[in-house]
């Protein structure tokens, strides 16, 4: 009966922005920076779309910078995304642990944790294709449908 005694919307937590600093700079500063997203993806989409071809194609972000500023910058580019790749696995391996550290009540080392987080997600992430895992991520986005309709009612 909870959902159903008020409006939907003061059932739903404030996220972090708005109970920050407010719905009206919060809105403002969502719209900036989907309007920035949006022109950087753009501006990303026309250099690739402008600068592929069949005889030299486009794999990579270094690829791009070949083309423009030659192959030094294109090995300096190619050495920050796999920086930028390695700071983003070991985020993702901090914040599981910390998860399940947390679930666990501390009663696991904290390095062992994150030492079987980063053999599990080695072990996961070596599947060659993820073809007949299709029905499972199809099952999860209808999940997900299901959980947005029913919270909103």
């Amino acid at each position: 009966m909870l959902f159903f005694d008020k409006p939907w919307l003061t059932c739903l937590p404030p996220s972090y922005v708005f109970a920050s600093v407010g719905y009206g700079p919060g809105i403002a500063l969502y719209i900036i920076f989907g309007l920035f997203a949006a022109f950087s993806g753009y501006a990303i989409w026309r250099v690739f779309c402008g600068l592929d071809s069949s005889r030299y194609p486009m794999m990579s972000f270094g690829d791009t910078f070949f083309r423009v500023f030659g192959k030094r910058t294109r090995h300096f580019i190619n050495v920050l995304q796999s920086i930028q790749q390695f700071c983003t696995v070991a985020v993702l391996i901090l914040g599981n642990s910390t998860v399940i550290a947390q679930i666990a009540s501390e009663k696991i080392c904290f390095i062992a944790v994150m030492i079987i987080v980063m053999v599990v997600g080695m072990l996961v992430g070596s599947i060659r294709s993820l073809q007949r895992l299709g029905w499972l991520c199809n099952a999860s986005v209808w999940c997900n449908v299901i959980n947005f309709i029913i919270m909103s009612v």
